[in-house]
């Protein structure tokens, strides 16, 4: 019995290993995703201002996007 708690104890702390390794990855890729969105939501608002840019000198209407 004593072997098997010893395995199970083992087994437990590997898998809090685990779960800490997946934690911090998962904190990694959290922050690439935002930064992504940040750049991506800066590229969106500069588009839209140019197109807005161009459709009022050419003075057509303009539809928001």
């Amino acid at each position: 019995m004593a072997i098997e708690l010893s395995r199970k104890a083992y087994e437990l702390t590997e898998m809090e290993e685990l779960i800490s390794d997946l934690k911090a990855q998962n904190e990694k890729l959290l922050k690439k995703v935002q930064n992504c969105a940040v750049e991506h939501k800066k590229e969106d608002g500069d588009g839209r201002r140019r197109r807005r840019q161009r459709h009022a000198s050419s003075g057509k209407k303009q539809r928001v996007v």
